[in-house]
């Protein structure tokens, strides 16, 4: 019952991941800049890291095909990468905010 209930979880924070890859197409479309690249490249590395860290980690683990080991080593190593998308995914934003600033619509 704990597992269905952290699946869930999961779940739900990558229907939230889904939701903003959506916003970030739609906005991308729409006006073709480099924030919106800047904006949905990083989101997308962030909902393929999540579903490997939900779906793929687990089955490898039971299937024996990696170690804790290896995985002490892999794991930091996709966090890394997992904090530079944030990275760039704020950068987009800031320069997007920084964009409708300097149109004046807000």
């Amino acid at each position: 019952m704990e597992n269905i209930g952290l699946m869930l979880m999961g779940s739900i924070t990558s229907l939230a991941q889904l939701f903003i890859i959506g916003i970030c197409l739609y906005y991308l479309i729409k006006k073709p800049s480099i924030e919106g690249w800047f904006l949905l490249l990083p989101s997308l590395v962030m909902l393929l890291m999540r579903l490997c860290n939900m779906i793929v980690v687990p089955i490898l683990f039971q299937k024996q095909f990696i170690t804790p080991d290896y995985w002490s080593v892999v794991g930091p190593l996709m966090s890394l990468i997992g904090f530079f998308a944030e990275i760039i995914f704020g950068i987009g934003l800031l320069m997007l905010v920084n964009k409708v600033i300097k149109k004046g619509v807000v």
